[in-house]
């Protein structure tokens, strides 16, 4: 019996969503080994460099009677691994009964200073921090040599001029602007992370786990690379974050925190903040905010305010950026019909005569089969050659033909599809090349002819030696988008298991943002894409578990 108590056999009758939950999502992991034992590289090191990863470089052979049994074995292990995780945290007692009210200061302080000296050896080491192509182009606008567009967000832009622009007036140079911004982002992200896990000491959760989720965020190295990475996705993650955890301060407090002004107005900047800095936020806050608004709709002013916020901010991203020109350009939003159709002619698929005289008239077909990668799509995105103009223009007949060719190719575009989310599904694979799009500390277009911006190692400076390839070294640390998603996805099945389905909400930013990238990824290993699922996996495993132990109202 305990064993069935273990596995919860018994419950199948009283929570049937939890059984379906922890069914799905051992399928769901068993689906990702069994793509990945039919997924061929033909590197015999099986790297992956999405940078020049050619079409018959990677593909899928058909499947065999092992990766079937994969899939089988995989999620029965996956099936018993969540029945028992669940069982034995269900047993523990991770929050106090009442709150931690003594000595709020001095743990935050501890707790950020903590955190601090396990992340200065990088601070120093790439001081004051790198930055990636992105944020050169960002740079060059925000100093006024190129001309202002929406393709890198206009308040990140906005950010970097402020900093840069002081500097200028100051010191006729941008160097101090780029230390201070390097220097203000560095202690920010400390500021944040501290908050976050301070948030969960003042709620009563045991101080062990306190300790833990210190040394995890002090220590894994994705935390303080992207500390002294300068671009939007950190201030981003940032923010993700700090929604999901005032969303958890609604549900805690039984809605009664919307009754409170300041509480709303943090929440609408915040809100203005996720959707300005990314060009994806407004499409992770619309939805989110749908269903907190059901669940909360007697608090009027809490919901007119939203609505208004997201109604000012649709008309600033839309008509009002294309009045102004500003737009970012419209291949940004169709990465995955793009790759789709490409695959397609790479492969010579089944095209009529009508459909190749449009393709030829938006695209050159001897480019996209010399530039095609199934991981990357701005080689086909970016390429001169792509009439972007001719699909902006005429969208339904593009539609039109990504819809033809599906039904006419449907098992190329489902290995497309696949082949181009494969660091978001596959656990086993990682991005080998540089780090590009994981994290970029390393300043690469700093030189005096740009904008006489240099990084230094201070520690080799004062010592002689460096440490930054040891501190720039993942390969110990696994970094697949994938691993951390499926943490996020199978918490939630802790949630169905302890009923405590309003919860849920806390995680939606995460799920939409996850959704988003599902939608419209550009790069197949872009972990940066997807950063504010790294902050959020630890936090995810303890939400579900919340009202164990706290169940009463805070004011």
């Amino acid at each position: 019996m305990k064993v069935l108590r273990a596995l919860e056999l018994d419950s199948i009758k009283t929570n049937k969503a939890y059984f379906s939950m922890r069914i799905i999502m051992s399928i769901l992991v068993g689906i990702s080994y069994f793509l990945d034992s039919i997924l061929v590289f033909k590197e015999p090191d099986q790297k992956i460099f999405w940078d020049n990863t050619k079409n018959s470089d990677v593909y899928f052979t058909n499947p065999n009677l092992y990766s079937f049994i994969l899939l089988i074995c995989i999620a029965i292990i996956i099936f018993i691994s969540i029945s028992i995780i669940g069982y034995i945290i269900d047993k523990k007692k991770i929050f106090k009964t009442s709150q931690n009210k003594k000595n709020d200061r001095i743990i935050y302080l501890f707790i950020f200073i903590s955190i601090l000296i396990m992340w200065i050896p990088y601070f120093l080491s790439f001081f004051p921090g790198g930055y990636y192509g992105d944020v050169k182009d960002a740079i060059l606008q925000a100093i006024g040599r190129d001309e202002l567009t929406n393709h890198q967000p206009i308040v990140f832009t906005f950010i970097i001029s402020v900093f840069f622009n002081i500097s200028k007036t100051i010191t006729n140079e941008y160097e101090l602007g780029y230390i201070t911004l390097g220097s203000a982002q560095f202690v920010l992200m400390i500021a944040f992370i501290t908050y976050f896990i301070y948030w969960f000491y003042r709620k009563g959760i045991d101080k062990k786990i306190i300790i833990i989720l210190t040394l995890f965020f002090g220590l894994f190295k994705l935390f303080p690379l992207y500390a002294v990475s300068i671009w939007k996705e950190t201030p981003f993650s940032l923010f993700i974050i700090l929604l999901c955890i005032q969303i958890a301060d609604i549900i805690l407090s039984k809605g009664k925190k919307l009754e409170k002004k300041p509480f709303t107005i943090s929440i609408i900047i915040n809100v203005l903040l996720i959707c300005f800095l990314r060009n994806n936020g407004l499409y992770i806050v619309i939805p989110s905010f749908i269903c907190i608004i059901w669940c909360y709709k007697k608090y009027k002013r809490f919901v007119y305010s939203i609505i208004a916020t997201i109604i000012c901010i649709t008309i600033i991203q839309m008509p009002l950026y294309k009045f102004l020109k500003i737009n970012s350009k419209f291949s940004e939003s169709i990465g995955i019909p793009l790759q789709q159709i490409g695959y397609v002619i790479v492969n010579d698929g089944n095209i009529n005569e009508e459909q190749m005289k449009y393709i030829k008239s938006i695209v050159s077909i001897e480019k996209v089969k010399k530039l095609y990668s199934p991981w990357n799509v701005d080689y086909i995105k970016f390429n001169s050659d792509l009439k972007i103009d001719n699909i902006e223009n005429n969208k339904i007949q593009f539609f039109k033909l990504w819809i033809e060719l599906f039904i006419q190719n449907p098992d190329m575009y489902i290995k497309e599809y696949i082949l181009h989310l494969t660091g978001f599904w596959n656990i086993n694979r990682a991005y080998s090349g540089d780090m590009k799009d994981y994290v970029n500390p390393i300043t690469e277009y700093a030189d005096r002819k740009d904008f006489n911006l240099y990084q230094i190692d201070i520690i080799k400076g004062l010592t002689g030696f460096s440490i930054s390839k040891t501190l720039i070294d993942l390969k110990k640390q696994p970094i697949s988008s994938a691993i951390f998603i499926f943490i996020i996805l199978i918490s939630v099945a802790y949630i169905l298991k302890m009923k405590n389905y309003k919860m849920i909400l806390v995680y939606l930013p995460i799920l939409f943002l996850i959704a988003t990238i599902f939608i419209a990824t550009p790069i197949a290993f872009g972990l940066r894409y997807v950063y504010p699922v790294v902050i959020f996996a630890p936090f995810s495993i303890i939400f579900p578990f919340w009202t164990n132990n706290l169940n009463k109202s805070e004011k």
